[in-house]
């Protein structure tokens, strides 16, 4: 499994508005991507939004994080501070709880 993450500072009370956004255009993507799994979306409550998305391919998180810059630059802009920090990565420990076998 390969991860992409990426870690915004974004204005305060935006994550509503950021969250619709990327729910309505950017999730319809992901979804046609082969070997995505998952996405997540988390409020640091701290003007710091994250995002993580899992896939079968670490090319196919690659080819998320230029759609995702792409995306954010021409949706986002108004929301977001500066560069993102960007991670690609293979996942090397993966832990489930134990409700989750």
């Amino acid at each position: 499994m390969y991860v992409s993450i990426r870690s915004y500072e974004v204005q305060e009370g935006c994550v509503a508005e950021f969250a619709r956004r990327v729910q309505r255009s950017f999730v319809p993507y992901l979804n046609t991507t082969p070997g995505f799994q998952a996405y997540y979306m988390v409020d640091s409550k701290e003007g710091r939004l994250t995002t993580i998305s899992l896939f079968d391919t670490y090319e196919a998180a690659l080819a998320s994080q230029a759609r995702a810059s792409e995306f954010v630059k021409a949706n986002l802009a108004e929301f977001v501070s500066g560069t993102p920090s960007v991670a690609t990565g293979e996942t090397v420990l993966c832990i489930h709880g134990p409700s989750n076998h």
